[in-house]
C-alpha cells in the first residue's frame, strides 16, 4: 500500500519515439519534438526529485513489496535507458548531409534538435534512478514506522 504522492510514471515513450525518429530522419519537426520530449522529462524530473525529497525526509512510506515491485521496475527501465544510449549516441552524429548551403544548414540543425534530445534522455537516466532511491528510502521509512508502532504497543501492556 502507498502512503503518499503517487508514483512517477516510467517514461514519455511515444514523445520519444517521435524525437527519436524524427531526428534520425531530420523530419522538418525535429526541433519541436525534441522539446515536447524535453519539456516532459523536466516535468518528471521536479516530480522525482520531489517525490525523493519527501521519501528522504520520511514524509511517505511504502510496504517492502510494493516498493521491491517499483524498484524492479525503475531498474529495468534503468537497463533500458542504458541500451538506448547507443541509439542515441548513433544519431547525434554530425552525419553529412552534402556540400550544398542547404544541406550544411540542415545538417547542423538536425545536430541542435539530436543535443536537445541527447540531455533530454540523460535527464531521464537521473528520473529512473531518483525513483529507485526514493523506494528504497520508503522501505526503510515503512520499517520504521512499523517497529515504532511494535514498540509503542509493547510498552502500553499489548503485543506486537
Amino acid at each position: 500500500m502507498i502512503n503518499g504522492p503517487a508514483p512517477t510514471p516510467i517514461g514519455s515513450e511515444s514523445a520519444l519515439g517521435t524525437a527519436l525518429q524524427a531526428v534520425a530522419t531530420g523530419a522538418p519537426n525535429a526541433g519541436q519534438a525534441a522539446d515536447a520530449f524535453a519539456q516532459q522529462v523536466q516535468q518528471q524530473v521536479q516530480q522525482s526529485a520531489q517525490i525523493k525529497a519527501a521519501a528522504q525526509s520520511g514524509g511517505f512510506t511504502v510496504d517492502p513489496d510494493t516498493a521491491s515491485e517499483m524498484i524492479a521496475a525503475y531498474n529495468f527501465a534503468l537497463d533500458e535507458w542504458t541500451a538506448g544510449q547507443t541509439d542515441i549516441q548513433l544519431i547525434i552524429r554530425n552525419y553529412p548531409l552534402g556540400t550544398s548551403p542547404q544541406a550544411k544548414v540542415t545538417a547542423s540543425w538536425n545536430l541542435q534538435a539530436a543535443q536537445k534530445l541527447q540531455a533530454a534522455y540523460n535527464q531521464l537516466g537521473t528520473v529512473y534512478q531518483d525513483q529507485v532511491d526514493a523506494y528504497r528510502s520508503m522501505i526503510t521509512n515503512y520499517q520504521e514506522n512499523e517497529a515504532n508502532v511494535s514498540d509503542a504497543v509493547r510498552r502500553a501492556g499489548g503485543h506486537a
